[in-house]
């Protein structure tokens, strides 16, 4: 008789799970795409935690390039400005610097309150998002 091996420990089992949990299509420091959905990180204030849409929740999308000058009254760093938007923190999006080009992307999902984030990697970010959610309206301009 040939001697079986023993289980995996508990510890292996828990690795094993959360790596798979782990596996997301796009991520930069604000967004992170998975397979079930959308986590927005440093979402609420002041606790800094994320928020998770799931992709059957988003109803369409907007994004523009981050401008210090432009919809000035209706974005924010962090919370909301005067919209209907609830902004996840990125204390330098109304003082973009020339190296870095971010975007603005606005998630509306049917709340009164759109979700604002900001994205470093749109092109990639959009195709990733697309192939998720093929049937979404993906507007290239902010609804304001």
């Amino acid at each position: 008789m040939s001697k079986c091996e023993p289980p995996p420990a508990y510890d292996d089992i828990a690795t094993a799970k959360q790596f798979e949990a782990d596996k997301h299509f796009y991520e930069d420091k604000f967004v992170k795409i998975t397979r079930e959905g959308i986590e927005l990180k440093t979402y609420y204030f002041p606790t800094t935690k994320s928020k998770f849409i799931p992709f059957a929740e988003v109803k369409q999308l907007f994004y523009a390039i981050q401008s210090a000058l432009k919809q000035h009254c209706y974005i924010k760093p962090w919370g909301m400005a005067f919209s209907k938007v609830w902004w996840a923190s990125d204390m330098m999006r109304q003082c973009p610097i020339v190296e870095k080009v971010n975007y603005n992307v606005i998630l509306d999902v049917g709340d009164s309150t759109m979700k604002g984030f900001s994205v470093t990697d749109i092109h990639t970010f959009l195709a990733v998002l697309k192939a998720h959610l093929p049937a979404v309206p993906i507007h290239p301009q902010l609804p304001f």
